[in-house]
């Protein structure tokens, strides 16, 4: 106790204000320590929480060109297979209409579910 030794009480109430003064000083240095452990730990919540924000938006961003690429993909092969059904003798070309809309729907429903937290399903 460098603080009782720094310290040379004469009387009991002297000595009761020196032990009064150790305790303190040991309470602030404990609560010093403790608020920086705080910060700290809060500094890496902050960190993974921004690291897996960016994460999941590069996830959306390769999703979405993804779903470009599929829709431009599904555009060039419609206007083959109108301009092939246009070449033929069949003057009434099949109707393909339906299923690009569902095949449409179902993955804009994907790309919705891969955009909710899995927190949900954990």
């Amino acid at each position: 106790m460098a603080v009782t030794a720094d310290h040379d009480a004469q009387s009991a109430v002297e000595r009761e204000l020196v032990l009064r003064l150790a305790s303190l000083l040991w309470r602030l240095r404990r609560a010093t320590t403790i608020e920086s452990g705080l910060f700290n730990i809060h500094a890496k919540h902050l960190l993974q929480f921004r690291q897996r924000k960016q994460a999941h938006q590069k996830r959306l961003e390769i999703i979405d060109g993804l779903y470009r690429n599929a829709l431009a993909t599904e555009e060039v092969v419609q206007r083959d297979d109108d301009e092939t059904s246009s070449s033929t003798l069949d003057p009434k070309p099949p109707s393909t209409e339906e299923p690009t809309n569902q095949a449409q729907d179902l993955t804009r429903s994907f790309v919705r579910l891969a955009k909710l937290p899995t927190y949900p399903l954990v």
